[in-house]
């Protein structure tokens, strides 16, 4: 299981990071890792957030079906692929 306290930290060390999306398809700047929240700028400059619980929303799901597909995590988020994206990285460095 990954710890979000944990995760929360490993993304605050990615902050000016250009990072690609889930899908691959498209990038976005990981612009600040707060405790209680992610802020991503997107390729269209606009910012988007993902708040703490919702992370640990994608984190609990992630949790039951290792799934990196955005399309399992739209019920929680449309913007899941960024945050998949960060799991994807933690993932490459910690045992998931």
């Amino acid at each position: 299981m990954i710890n979000i306290n944990s995760f929360m930290g490993f993304c605050g060390s990615l902050v000016g990071s250009k990072i690609k999306t889930a899908g691959g398809q498209k990038e976005f700047v990981l612009s600040s890792a707060q405790y209680n929240k992610l802020c991503y700028k997107v390729s269209t400059g606009n910012i988007r957030t993902h708040t703490r619980a919702r992370i640990e929303m994608v984190l609990d799901r992630y949790e039951k079906t290792k799934s990196l597909r955005p399309a399992d995590y739209q019920h929680i988020s449309v913007n899941a692929s960024y945050i998949l994206a960060l799991i994807s990285r933690y993932c490459s460095k910690h045992p998931c």
